[in-house]
């Protein structure tokens, strides 16, 4: 039977000093981490020839999360594993870590939905992450059904000139597979993450936008270009992580 008096912190901290008895590992603390975004440029001239000024852009994701192994692939259903179910099953089980189950162990989290203007100047602070010392490998964010994706701005090519307007559903996906190779000693330092703009509109063909009926002064992606958006946005290589 398990015993449930412990909650939160107090019972992770439990199954960490489990998981040393268990595997041999070395001692671990939990602390505090800062997870911030760093802008990226606003204007860029995309793979597909098209010079991109941005007026707006704004992302919207339910969770961070920092794993001890590497994922073992890039994009995927929402994971199983988070600190509060492995603190809620951590009395009598070792902690989970790479060889226990697919991917390592969750060790660092940062759940609170939030739209991240991409856009800013400088560093934006984006929330505390509950977290743990030692070495970390891989990264993930999480995107639910509800959250979008937004981008206003203005494209031009070979003297033709799309005012666009995007409003991309990102659909209930985790985006996996980020390499975060470092040991984390203690929460000094912030975890930091930028998106490469640019890339979100190497396959997209304004030429294919029709007008807004709403909005007739811009231009919307039709099903086949707001896939290709979507599909931009979930991918790993868009995303950059600084330690």
């Amino acid at each position: 039977m398990r015993i449930r008096f412990l909650t939160g912190m107090g019972l992770m901290v439990v199954g960490l000093w489990l998981f040393g008895v268990a595997c041999g590992a070395p001692k671990v603390s939990p602390i505090t981490l800062t997870l911030q975004y760093r802008p990226t440029a606003s204007s860029f001239v995309a793979a597909s020839g098209w010079k991109i000024d941005l007026e707006q852009a704004q992302v919207s994701f339910q969770a961070f999360r920092l794993y001890e192994g590497t994922p073992a692939y890039s994009l995927r259903t929402l994971p199983r594993w988070g600190l509060r179910h492995l603190a809620d099953s951590l009395v009598g089980t070792a902690w989970a870590h790479p060889g226990h189950f697919e991917g390592g162990s969750v060790k660092a989290e940062w759940i609170a939905a939030k739209p991240l203007d991409l856009l800013g100047t400088g560093d934006q602070e984006v929330g505390k992450m509950d977290a743990f010392t030692g070495d970390y490998g891989a990264a993930e964010f999480t995107f639910e059904a509800t959250d979008l994706a937004t981008l206003r701005g203005t494209a031009s090519k070979d003297g033709v000139e799309v005012k666009f307007a995007c409003e991309i559903a990102l659909e209930k996906r985790s985006l996996s597979g980020l390499a975060f190779e470092h040991a984390i000693s203690s929460g000094e330092k912030p975890v930091t993450f930028s998106v490469q703009l640019a890339h979100w509109f190497e396959l997209t063909d304004f030429s294919a936008f029709s007008q807004d009926e709403k909005v007739p002064s811009r231009k919307r992606p039709d099903e086949t270009q707001t896939n290709i958006l979507r599909k931009a946005v979930l991918q790993s290589t868009s995303y950059s992580l600084f330690y």
